[in-house]
């Protein structure tokens, strides 16, 4: 058996990756909750792009559902939004999230390997 046999596959994206992000902000009227729907552009074991219509703001932390392709499961991973930029398209923002190093992102970065 020859050792690319042996590699796992590497996370593979379809055209369009669907992600759910929940961001939870805290304000002197008290804790809020939200549901946002986005498309990954971009992945790696630190982090990832997202395209969404929303621009979250920097320092915000997040929990991301991803469905990836060829997996029965979601993905989940916390991040932090890094860098916001405006997308070739004005109606959309891309964000690049750092991975937080937790329980998920632990798991997260064992698909890169």
């Amino acid at each position: 058996m020859s050792k690319s046999a042996l590699r796992p596959k590497p996370v593979m994206l379809a055209p369009e990756e669907r992600a759910v992000v929940h961001a939870c902000s805290f304000s002197d009227e008290g804790p809020s909750a939200a549901k946002h729907y986005c498309e990954v552009v971009s992945l790696s074991p630190k982090g990832l792009q997202m395209l969404t219509k929303v621009a979250l703001p920097l320092g915000e932390r997040l929990d991301i559902a991803i469905n990836l392709q060829g997996r029965h499961e979601s993905c989940r991973v916390s991040g932090i939004v890094r860098q916001i930029a405006r997308a070739t398209d004005a109606a959309l923002h891309v964000l690049e999230v750092e991975i937080v190093d937790d329980g998920f992102g632990a798991r997260w970065r064992l698909q890169f390997h």
